[in-house]
């Protein structure tokens, strides 16, 4: 029985929680997908250590996962994860809105590590690794139907969605992390993300378990619809 709780927790699948919208973003697709899942690949960009990729795959084990991880000491740990696994690939590149190396700070917690700076009393190993856009990576690897769009890059997500303004138009779900604050310097404004989505045809299911800091609003996870997609639109 332990390890069945232990399971459910981790996946999120409390029964009491399945039905209820708003309170777990993959329920939220499935809901929305009813028995029509779509084929499209699923991009998870900001891999960290393959937690995203798990649950994706999960719960559309059908679907084509690439992990996006620029650290290569979690990519090793990604790969070993998904070794037997021919749906999961990893890519070990940084995803923005421009191309060529860029500077990567790598901190003791991985979930912390950015382009940008973390402005908490954090040491970091400063690296350059490549970073390229989704528009050109789907476009070199022949992608035009991507089924999920998941973003938490740690300040730099709406880099990622300006540079995937054209894979946009054929991506059904965007999860993406909204950070409220200035945690890493120079990063865009929360706002940006809702602009851009919104832009491209975008609306809101819901978002996820708001975290708070200081009495403030500090981060949560969002989800969009596209509501312009189709699966004509799909390869």
């Amino acid at each position: 029985m332990k390890v069945v709780n232990r399971f459910l927790y981790y996946f999120d699948l409390r029964l009491d929680r399945i039905k209820r919208i708003g309170q777990n973003p993959f329920h939220d697709i499935v809901n929305h997908e009813r028995s029509k899942i779509s084929d499209g690949v699923i991009l998870d960009v900001g891999a960290n250590l393959g937690q995203s990729s798990e649950r994706f795959q999960f719960f559309f084990p059908n679907n084509r996962i690439i992990a996006f991880e620029p650290d290569s000491n979690c990519v090793n740990i990604i790969e070993a994860k998904f070794q037997s696994s021919e749906l999961v690939k990893v890519e070990s590149y940084a995803i923005g809105s421009e191309e060529g190396d860029t500077t990567f700070f790598k901190y003791g917690s991985s979930e912390l590590n950015s382009i940008y700076k973390y402005g908490g009393n954090e040491n970091a190993e400063v690296v350059k690794v490549p970073q390229i856009t989704l528009d050109t990576y789907c476009l070199i690897n022949d992608i035009n139907d991507v089924f999920i769009l998941k973003t938490d890059t740690q300040g730099n997500d709406y880099h990622v969605l300006l540079g995937a303004k054209n894979i946009l138009k054929f991506t059904k779900y965007v999860l993406v992390e909204v950070v409220f604050d200035e945690t890493y310097e120079g990063t865009p404004k929360y706002y940006s993300i809702f602009k851009i989505l919104e832009d491209n045809g975008f609306r809101i299911v819901s978002s996820y378990k708001v975290h708070y800091r200081d009495n403030l609003a500090y981060w949560s996870d969002f989800l969009f619809i596209n509501q312009n997609y189709s699966y004509e639109k799909g390869s």
